[in-house]
């Protein structure tokens, strides 16, 4: 009798708590859980740490940045080195076929340069031997030249009147991401270095005239004549300007005028490694020019500059 009234209570105590639902709910392990852990007893494997960092995504190609690289050791220097994206092959074969298209011809190479009011450039107009090209911001007085190149999408912005009309040809890098009949893009390499072969890319170098060299010899103009480069303000008619049309609007005249010596660098360059044969295919027509690598070139005063040409073709 005695036993009977220990065992039942115990009995009773144990189907209660293996019957009662909430208990049963909260004792009872995710079904995920269950397999995972018999996964570990068939299969054991290494032990992992207890804290995991999160795996970051991938980036696709079409949202890895195509136009920048960053290079250099973390805490040493470090710089942002621009090289922009590629080209389609449909523009290299359009460059190809203007190779060597200038031999026996000069080009005369306009910039924006305050100087170029003081010449007289519709003189150059009209000859079979002188094919022009414009930089950025055309002189109108020569519109519309043959050949046209600018790297900054702000030029395009600024220029879209003219752009909507223009048939020649058009050289742009390839940050520029619109096209029109005749548009020529090439990538840019960053960097200091002058290119032979634009087909696969040129040195842009801070300066759409520095790009227009490279351009040029591809095509192998036998002089190529640069009017307004400056490379400094220049006092017009009691007025201080950095560019012919006025001031950009983008940038500061004081904060224009110091990078000049940011862009003078890359001419630096090109005067110490460039052979003689090529060097002396320039002619810099800028009395204002204060850089020394000019002399590395040839300098022509831009005043008579323009005569200079025409008799030189006689």
């Amino acid at each position: 009798m005695a036993v009977q009234l220990i065992v039942r209570p115990i009995v009773k105590k144990v189907n209660r708590a293996i019957t009662l639902p909430r208990t049963a709910r909260l004792l009872r392990p995710e079904p995920s859980v269950t397999r995972q852990v018999r996964a570990a007893i068939q299969h054991p494997g290494p032990v992992r740490p207890p804290v995991q960092q999160r795996r970051q995504p991938a980036i696709s190609p079409r949202s890895a940045p195509r136009s920048h690289q960053l290079k250099g050791q973390i805490g040493k220097s470090a710089t942002v080195k621009y090289t922009s994206r590629d080209v389609p092959e449909a523009h290299r074969q359009r460059l190809r076929s203007l190779r060597n298209c200038g031999v026996g011809k000069v080009l005369v190479i306009m910039a924006n340069g305050p100087s170029i009011l003081e010449v007289d450039t519709r003189l150059l107009l009209n000859n079979p031997r002188i094919d022009i090209m414009s930089i950025n911001k055309p002189d109108l007085r020569v519109w519309p030249t043959k050949y046209w190149l600018f790297c900054d999408t702000s030029q395009l912005l600024r220029n879209r009147d003219i752009w909507s009309h223009y048939d020649g040809y058009i050289f742009n890098s390839a940050m520029i991401s619109e096209f029109r009949p005749g548009s020529i893009q090439i990538k840019n390499i960053h960097g200091e270095g002058f290119s032979f072969d634009p087909t696969q890319g040129f040195h842009i170098g801070r300066s759409s005239v520095y790009a227009a060299q490279q351009v040029a010899i591809w095509m192998g103009y036998d002089r190529i004549y640069i009017f307004g480069c400056d490379m400094c303000a220049v006092n017009i008619n009691g007025q201080p300007l950095v560019h012919f049309f006025g001031n950009n609007p983008d940038v500061q005249p004081e904060s224009r005028v110091k990078r000049f010596a940011d862009e003078a660098k890359y001419y630096i360059y090109a005067a110490k490694h460039l052979p003689a044969e090529i060097r002396n295919r320039f002619y810099f027509c800028s009395s204002y020019n204060p850089f020394d690598f000019v002399s590395s070139f040839n300098r022509l005063d831009h005043h008579t500059a323009v005569q200079t040409i025409l008799d030189g073709l006689v």
